[in-house]
């Protein structure tokens, strides 16, 4: 069974890798995500093998710096720009360990 302080760390999906308490918060099961961290594999270990439950972490890669505005690729109907320019912002977070991607800036 989780507690109730477990349970809201897994709620907190957005934890910045900058916390200087981030290692001990994610040891004690208080942190579901981060998002731009470092070094995810360490995290990761951090997670499931040091805390009680061993629930893997999120790690979502920071917004992708995109060439153009996402409204212009939009609006351009240029489906293989969008395509080209989703695939390479993907490939960069999975290059930096991340699970999952935030919308482009």
């Amino acid at each position: 069974y989780m507690t109730l302080e477990e349970k809201l760390g897994q709620l907190d999906l957005a934890h910045s890798p900058h916390d200087p308490g981030l290692e001990a918060a994610i040891a004690a099961g208080r942190v579901g995500g981060v998002v731009g961290a470092d070094a995810p594999q360490r995290l990761q270990t951090l997670a499931t093998e040091h805390s009680r439950l061993g629930i893997p972490l999120l790690i979502a890669a920071p917004p992708a710096a995109m060439p153009v505005s996402p409204w212009a690729v939009a609006a351009s109907w240029d489906e293989d720009l969008a395509e080209h320019l989703g695939a390479s912002a993907a490939e960069q977070a999975a290059r930096h360990g991340a699970q999952c991607l935030a919308g482009p800036q």
